[in-house]
Parts: C-alpha cells; sequence; structure tokens
C-alpha cells in the first residue's frame, strides 16, 4: 500500500511539472476535441458552462470532411481554441438524427460549421467548405461574436497593406453573409486594382475578376481579355471561355437593351479574339459561322430586318441544317420581314429541308408562302392544300395564327373553289373551319 501511494504521488507530480490534467487516462494533447454526448445534452453543457456550441457536420464518404476532422481540426492550436470558447460536437448528416438536422439548419453540403447559442439555439454564424487553419481560427472568432470580428477585419482592411489572399477571401464571404454587398464590391475592387498581372493568376483574384465583371464595369472586362494568355495558363481554356461567354451575353443584352450597335460589335470582336486563344483548331469558316449567327440573332432582336437577312443567308443553312424548327423559324422571320428575292429563294431552300427532316403543318405553310412570294403560285397553291390536309391529320384547330397565311389561302384557293371542313365524324370534334 505504502509503495502504491508513493508511485501515485510520483505520477501526479511529473503531471503537475508539465501544467497538464490526468483526463480519463489521457493526456491533454490526446483528448477528443468532439463530445460524444447527444446534440441536446451538448446544449445542456454549453449552457451549463456559458460556452456557445460549435457543431461539426460531415457525411459518411467525405474525403474533405475526413481530412477536416482528422488533420486540420486536430492541429494543437485549433484544438486549444475551440476546446476553450466552444462545447465541440460532431453530428453525421447520413444518420437518422442527423438528417433531420441537416434539413432544418439547410446545410447546403460538407463538411459545414454551425454556431449555435445555446440559450435559444440561434444561429450566430455557418459556414461549409473545406478550409485551411487560418480560416477555421477567424471562423472560431466569428463562432464567439461575429459582429465583433467584422469591425477587426474593417480595421485590418483599412489600415494594413500586403495583407494576404486568405484576409480578402474570408472577409468577402463574411461580408457575403452579412448582406453588406457594397462593401464586398469596394474590398475585390481595391484587390484586383493593387495587383500586377503575374500576381492576377491566383484563385482568388479569378474569383474576384469573375464577379466584378457581373457589374459590367468596363475596367474588369480590360484586364480579363488584356490577361487573356496569362489566364489560360493557369485556369485553362475552357474555364476562360465560359467566363468570356458571360461577359459576351451580358454586353449583348445591354446593346439590344440600348439597341447599341457599337457596342455589341466591340462585344463580338472581344469574344471572337477569346475564341482564336481558346479554340485554335477552329477553321476560318467555323469562326464565321459563329459570329455571323451572333449578328443574326442581334440584328433580329433590334428588328434591323436588313442586317438580319445578310448575316442569317450567310449561315442558317449551314448552323441548323438538321435542326427543323430553327430552319422553319428562320424562314418564318424572311416571309414576314424580308423582301429581296435572293434572300427569300435561301428561305425557301430551308423551309425545305424543315420539311425533310420533319414535316409538319407550319413548316409546310411557311414553305407554301415562301413560294407564293417567290412568284412559284402553282407550287405555292400545292403546298398549301397540303399544309391543310397535314393541319388535318395534326388535329390543328387554329394553331397557325399568322394573318399572312390566311391571306394566302384566301387569295389562291377561293377563286378556285370553296374550301370546306369535312364533316365530322361521330364522337370526333371538327378540326378546320371554312376559310373566310
Amino acid at each position: 500500500m505504502k509503495n502504491f501511494s508513493l508511485n501515485f504521488i510520483f505520477w501526479i507530480a511529473i503531471l503537475g511539472a508539465h501544467g497538464l490534467k490526468p483526463v480519463h487516462g489521457l493526456p491533454l494533447s490526446k483528448k477528443p476535441l468532439f463530445s460524444d454526448k447527444t446534440y441536446y445534452a451538448a446544449l445542456y453543457e454549453a449552457r451549463k458552462k456559458k460556452k456557445n456550441l460549435f457543431v461539426f457536420i460531415r457525411s459518411n464518404i467525405c474525403g474533405p470532411c475526413d481530412e477536416m476532422e482528422n488533420i486540420i481540426l486536430n492541429e494543437p492550436e485549433l484544438k486549444e481554441v475551440f476546446s476553450k470558447f466552444f462545447v465541440c460536437l460532431k453530428i453525421n448528416c447520413d444518420d437518422d438524427f442527423g438528417t433531420s438536422f441537416c434539413k432544418t439548419h439547410k446545410i447546403p453540403s460538407t463538411p459545414a460549421y454551425l454556431f449555435l447559442n445555446p440559450k435559444d439555439e440561434s444561429l450566430i454564424y455557418q459556414d461549409a467548405g473545406f478550409f485551411e487553419k487560418s480560416t477555421m481560427m477567424r471562423l472560431a472568432k466569428a463562432g464567439r461574436n461575429f459582429g465583433a470580428l467584422m469591425v477587426e477585419m474593417y480595421a485590418q482592411f483599412e489600415t494594413e497593406n500586403n495583407l494576404p489572399d486568405d484576409f480578402y477571401e474570408d472577409y468577402t464571404r463574411f461580408l457575403e453573409y452579412r448582406g453588406e454587398r457594397a462593401l464586398k464590391i469596394k474590398v475585390m475592387r481595391r484587390y484586383i486594382e493593387n495587383r500586377t498581372p503575374a500576381q492576377l493568376a491566383t484563385p482568388v483574384s479569378w474569383r474576384f475578376l469573375k464577379e466584378l465583371c457581373n457589374t459590367t464595369d468596363d475596367r474588369y472586362f480590360d484586364i480579363f481579355y488584356s490577361n487573356l494568355k496569362l489566364f489560360v495558363e493557369r485556369f485553362g481554356a475552357m474555364e476562360v471561355k465560359e467566363h468570356a461567354v458571360r461577359i459576351f451575353q451580358m454586353d449583348k443584352e445591354r446593346a439590344v437593351v440600348a439597341d447599341d450597335d457599337v457596342l455589341f460589335r466591340r462585344a463580338l470582336d472581344l469574344y471572337m479574339k477569346v475564341l482564336q486563344i481558346t479554340e485554335p483548331d477552329l477553321t476560318e469558316k467555323e469562326r464565321k459561322l459563329i459570329e455571323n449567327g451572333y449578328k443574326t440573332d442581334y440584328y433580329l432582336r433590334v428588328k434591323n430586318y436588313p442586317q438580319y437577312a445578310r448575316y442569317a443567308s450567310q449561315c442558317i443553312g449551314d448552323l441548323y441544317a438538321n435542326n427543323p424548327r430553327l430552319l422553319y423559324e428562320h424562314a418564318l422571320n424572311f416571309v414576314l420581314h424580308v423582301n429581296d428575292r435572293e434572300y427569300l429563294e435561301q428561305a425557301v431552300s430551308w423551309a425545305a429541308q424543315s420539311i425533310l427532316l420533319s414535316p409538319h403543318y407550319e413548316n409546310i405553310a411557311v414553305y407554301a408562302m415562301l413560294l407564293h412570294k417567290t412568284g412559284d403560285s402553282e407550287n405555292a397553291l400545292k403546298m398549301t392544300y397540303r399544309a391543310l390536309e397535314q393541319a388535318r391529320q395534326e388535329e390543328v384547330f387554329d394553331k397557325f395564327k399568322i394573318a399572312e397565311l390566311q391571306q394566302l389561302l384566301k387569295k389562291m384557293v377561293e377563286p378556285r373553289e370553296a374550301v370546306s371542313s369535312p364533316r365530322p365524324q361521330a364522337g370526333k370534334r371538327q378540326t378546320l373551319q371554312k376559310i373566310p
């Protein structure tokens, strides 16, 4: 008994000399961060200890979750901070309770992090993703007092130079969470404008630049276009092309609204330069088809029909040779808005190709109207009857409401014979009316 007492005192002295306390037989460095208690037991513990509750949410098959739990959150400095200020709990979103918990708290993905006030379970801060140590340190501050963290980071932003990329990344994410969009834009602008071209080729710079381009500020479009090759080398041709498409579509919509031909042509020229870099294997003919396709769409939308006809005639047949609907829709536009015979004859070939691919009432009717408009009245009449027969087969009832077609039918059919609908069969409704 005496020897046992001496040994016990000896080990207590050793632990005390190192500032450690025995915890269930384990040294402090080996103590797990997450409680094995239930959510409600951990909530009660947090209330009792007057700490906030930190909930780490993971799923069963999740590599980032494993790395966050076993490596990042297992670093001594992080463990010390989280253990000191929070009661820490791990929840698996694939378990029965976890599934319900994640649905209630609208968890978008894992790993995810919730910081709750234990008094009323109100949310202090919420985030999701794989984060490095520096970001998790800031998340710990956010979970203690989100408002104080924002004041601290704003002071750093206003007074310190050469702040690291992770600071800007975290700060903009916190600002987004808080709904401070204007300040977030200010932070991103200062970051981008203080970077050299070489410094722009970082994931943070690229993400900020893409978001700033959504503000339709030409400065950031210019930065993007002037560093195309650098971005392609760093982020890949497809990533750069996708962003260029978004910029071009925004500029095109602005040009349509303002009917600004100069803006549209500038945007298109820049986009075609992007294609030269991102898709060098495109032939000259393929690039021209793409360019004329965009011009066709733009001039149709701004109702500049002469320019629309010019560019449509150069590309529609090649672009949409296997798309019956787009072929006949452009043919219809020519019926309604174009009078140049050369252009109309091209539209005849589009309508004929559409019928060949998929015959139906609409494209046959458009074909008839084009034949009539180009002076081929005999074949126009034949196609008119064929359109009517197709309509009977499809059981169309006044589906194709185009005044030009009605006038065409009246002009060509009435002088020859009265066109009446077939007598309805028993139990079947009439599908065509007499032409007025």
